[in-house]
């Protein structure tokens, strides 16, 4: 990704502001508190001093940051809330000092400090509660993640010109909670949050996938694995995208096409993230939602393609192992296709050539579903669906590059669901499989 950044969008742009990559999430807890210390180290040594004994407290879980909550839940240690708190109102009330010096640079350089101070401040918040507060840590997650892409657009409009952003992150995280259970657990995310703050300006992409190859662990911190995907199960959305017979297409936009119509209708979804438990598929890894109204636009890659990073040796699982022919397959050049992304302003459909675009046209009968879990009435975002009115902008970017495939007949039953079916046992002590 780094090599196209550079290699492309740049060449192209030479003269306006070059193509960012940029991180969102709050696990950096070690190597934000050494951000922070290295840039005072510049600007203000004194300063930085301060620093290093405010942040001694956590300095013991710089590797392993979820120990200082159990540390804290179990008494042991020493919650250092106040300490981080006050180092960021120290940087922000000195950032006129700081930016003395002309140039984007100064202004570059002070932002990711001061961005790297917040995610000391709530990654102290999240490990220290994410024991004994599920619902309330993920949602801590997610805001952080909102508010700093909300910073990010800010800073970079400051000079001028709008910023469009990608965010690449899990399918539980960019899809409206809303419209899914997590909504029943309390829980929101940045696909929700980002259509609240920005309405039509906000386009939430879902990729899905039947079957194939994921690279996952077993368990929290362990090793990374090369896990067969077992196939959809038959009351999942998987198992009704599969059903078309097409390896890969796109259906956009889900809230005013016919697909989208029938999409809306509850049904289970797969979430596998950094863990896979294909043994215990049921309760860790499904849950309810409204496909339409967590996306607005999906992608659909029937089957799936790990690959491990060159530092990492692959390790099938023993009931999971791959034939000769599948082999051939899954090494081939390929990522995970269960990751998804939310554009902020417009997004270059034609550009992504791995996508047959199938026109929306496609058809999906819906059916009556059966004991569905029941749906916020705000999954439904006036503004980002064609009844408001007038359609947003990205649709008819979407509906220009659809292409002209043939329209897809799925044959669909009643389905029986029933969301107390998708919770199963979850460890206090980690967050669930389907969370990460």
């Amino acid at each position: 990704v780094v090599r196209l950044l550079r290699g492309e969008a740049d060449a192209r742009h030479r003269t306006a502001r070059r193509v960012g990559f940029y991180g969102l999430d709050l696990y950096s807890l070690g190597a934000s508190m050494e951000a922070v210390i290295r840039y005072l180290d510049v600007e203000d040594p004194e300063a930085a001093a301060r620093a290093r004994r405010r942040y001694e407290c956590l300095q013991p879980y710089a590797q392993e940051s979820s120990a200082y909550g159990e540390a804290v839940l179990l008494g042991v240690g020493e919650p250092c809330r106040r300490r981080v708190i006050e180092q960021l109102v120290e940087l922000r009330r000195h950032a006129g000092e700081y930016l003395l010096r002309d140039g984007i640079a100064a202004e570059d350089e002070y932002f990711f400090a001061e961005q790297n101070a917040a995610v000391v401040l709530d990654a102290e918040e999240y490990y220290r509660t994410m024991f004994g507060d599920r619902a309330g840590s993920w949602n801590l997650r997610d805001r952080h993640m909102a508010d700093t892409l909300d910073e990010l657009l800010a800073h970079l409009d400051r000079h001028g010109g709008t910023a469009r952003v990608v965010v690449w992150a899990h399918n539980s995280h960019v899809g409206d909670a809303r419209a899914t259970d997590m909504a029943q657990r309390g829980e929101l995310n940045i696909g929700q949050l980002l259509r609240e703050r920005h309405g039509a300006d906000v386009v939430n992409v879902g990729f899905t996938t039947y079957d194939g190859t994921v690279t996952a662990a077993s368990d929290w911190g362990g090793i990374a694995e090369r896990k067969r995907v077992r196939p959809g199960m038959a009351s999942s959305y998987e198992a009704l995208l599969h059903a078309t017979g097409s390896a890969a297409f796109l259906l956009c936009p889900l809230p005013s096409g016919d697909a989208g119509r029938a999409l809306r209708e509850p049904r289970l979804e797969r979430a596998i993230g950094v863990i896979y438990r294909p043994e215990t598929e049921r309760q860790s890894h499904m849950f309810g939602a409204s496909l339409a109204r967590q996306f607005d636009a999906l992608v659909h890659v029937d089957r799936a393609r790990a690959r491990l990073g060159p530092r990492r040796a692959a390790r099938d699982l023993p009931d999971g192992a791959l034939t000769g022919a599948d082999t051939d397959q899954d090494t081939s050049a390929g990522t995970s296709t269960i990751e998804p992304t939310v554009a902020v302003g417009t997004i270059p459909l034609a550009s992504t050539t791995s996508v047959r675009y199938f026109p929306v046209r496609t058809r999906i009968p819906a059916t009556p579903a059966r004991s569905a879990p029941p749906m916020s009435d705000s999954t439904s975002s006036p503004t980002m669906t064609a009844s408001s009115g007038r359609a947003p902008a990205w649709a008819s970017t979407c509906a220009k590059n659809a292409g002209d495939g043939l329209p897809t007949t799925v044959a669909s039953r009643p389905v029986a669901y029933s969301s107390a079916a998708t919770k199963g046992p979850t460890s206090s002590a980690m967050p669930s499989a389907r969370s990460q």
